[in-house]
């Protein structure tokens, strides 16, 4: 059964197809996460069949669809399960902790802190956490960044199923991203010489494009920042 998925920017949907005769398709669609909605359909002959799976390939496609396997879309669903399917980690940063200020580090540094910044692509709403090898806090009453510090109202230790999910994908990305890391050899470059925040037209190197097709959808739950955090750690590993 040829799958699609869609995961640019906000969306992560899926689209599936089957022929169970010449003449007989069966379709399935919907968000991935989720049972999603299916539907066959019949037709008058074999051709009739082929132009409409034909059609509805184009349509996919050109709404950004692309063909996957079994194998990255059961990678999505396990994400989807970690993360929840509304939720994307848009910054990650790796961080020293005094008081209520964090200090963002060049490199990362296991007895240390990761920050990470959760999406909800449906409410446009922040969940910040605080993570390091043996505690997990939320961050409210947001965030203040003055240059490489940031300042926050409050935190709470947590211990929720979302941050033991979010824990799971992060370490899962990480491996991943190390591995891609090996293929295209560009472990030692820095995160601000991958991409230059001053400058918006600068345009990342051919290496991270690179590296993010060896990637392929199991980063789709993670912005580019955050896989290139993970690019700069070369093939450390991530003690979470």
């Amino acid at each position: 059964m040829p799958k699609y998925l869609n995961n640019d920017a906000q969306h992560n949907k899926f689209w599936e197809y089957e022929y169970l005769s010449p003449t007989e398709v069966h379709i399935k669609w919907g968000r991935v996460g989720l049972a999603g909605d299916e539907q066959t359909k019949n037709f008058t002959n074999q051709s009739k069949a082929q132009s409409f799976v034909n059609r509805k390939i184009r349509e996919k496609e050109k709404k950004g669809y692309k063909l996957v396997s079994e194998e990255e879309l059961d990678q999505e669903k396990k994400t989807a399960d970690d993360l929840g399917h509304q939720n994307k980690i848009s910054k990650l940063l790796f961080v020293s902790l005094d008081g209520k200020t964090m200090t963002e580090l060049i490199e990362y540094d296991p007895t240390q802190y990761v920050y990470v910044e959760i999406l909800n692509s449906w409410k446009k709403t922040i969940t910040r956490l605080l993570l390091s090898k043996s505690e997990s806090f939320e961050i409210t009453g947001g965030v203040v960044e003055r240059g490489e510090t940031m300042t926050f109202g409050n935190k709470r230790k947590t211990s929720s199923n979302f941050v033991r999910g979010v824990r799971n994908y992060l370490k899962r990305l990480a491996e991943v991203v190390a591995a891609a890391v090996q293929v295209v050899n560009f472990g030692a470059m820095g995160v601000r010489k991958l991409f230059n925040d001053e400058d918006e037209d600068v345009t990342p190197p051919a290496e991270f494009e690179e590296l993010l097709n060896n990637i392929g959808s199991q980063a789709s739950s993670a912005n580019n920042q955050v896989v290139s955090q993970f690019a700069c750690m070369g093939v450390r590993t991530l003690q979470l």
